[in-house]
């Protein structure tokens, strides 16, 4: 994918400068290379996983303004956490999964593409505290972790007092919602926004879904 290819599949949403697509690039490559030797993703064709892979972690990145931490939450091969520290560099963020070759190589492409505020752990989301010494977080988001509700009762407790859950959904976010109520309630948490959007050019719904605590309580 060219980068004019890019800049308008991100339809205005999102800025790319020139270097920071050539290191896209290279980290797609990575994945592809790696890819081959070690199972890190079922998405095998590069310009499918610029759509299912790049674009769909980087028109997350608007929600993010004025966010200086991020935990993103079963991120597998680096996703959205990677294309959006490439971005943007500002972010500090922390990267979990529990697979040890996908942490390994996460922690590869931070070191080839000098992501220096990134850090990737192989754990489980449970254990991440004990492990890391705390640490509470501006944004915890993951794209394809859990239910909603299971993502909300395992990660809200990573959450800073005015932080927010951010979960990236499917065409079935609703039902997730509905699903997801009585667990929100309990944590006295609830949907702020949702911002709807299109990956292009298959036309695959996607929902970003941001979770504030209920102030009204």
């Amino acid at each position: 994918m060219t980068k004019e290819l890019l800049d308008k599949r991100l339809m205005g949403n999102v800025a790319v400068t020139q270097q920071q697509y050539q290191t896209l690039s290279g980290f797609l490559n990575e994945l592809l290379r790696w890819n081959r030797k070690v199972n890190l993703t079922s998405v095998t064709e590069l310009e499918v996983c610029w759509e299912k892979h790049i674009l769909d972690s980087l028109l997350v990145s608007p929600l993010l303004a004025d966010t200086d931490s991020v935990l993103d939450v079963g991120s597998g091969a680096g996703f959205p956490s990677i294309p959006l520290s490439i971005i943007m560099p500002q972010l500090s963020i922390c990267s979990v999964d529990t697979v040890g070759k996908k942490i390994s190589f996460q922690r590869h492409c931070a070191r080839k593409f000098q992501l220096t505020n990134f850090n990737a752990v192989s754990t489980r989301i449970e254990s991440l505290y004990e492990e890391q010494g705390g640490g509470l977080y501006d944004v915890v988001t993951s794209r394809a972790f859990a239910s909603l509700g299971k993502f909300v009762q395992l990660c809200s407790p990573y959450m800073k007092k005015d932080g927010r859950l951010l979960a990236m959904k499917g065409a079935g976010y609703l039902d997730e919602i509905d699903e997801a109520q009585e667990i929100m309630k309990k944590q006295g948490l609830t949907v702020d926004n949702i911002v709807e959007t299109t990956l292009l050019p298959s036309g695959a719904k996607r929902a970003f879904i941001v979770i504030k605590r209920d102030i009204t309580i």
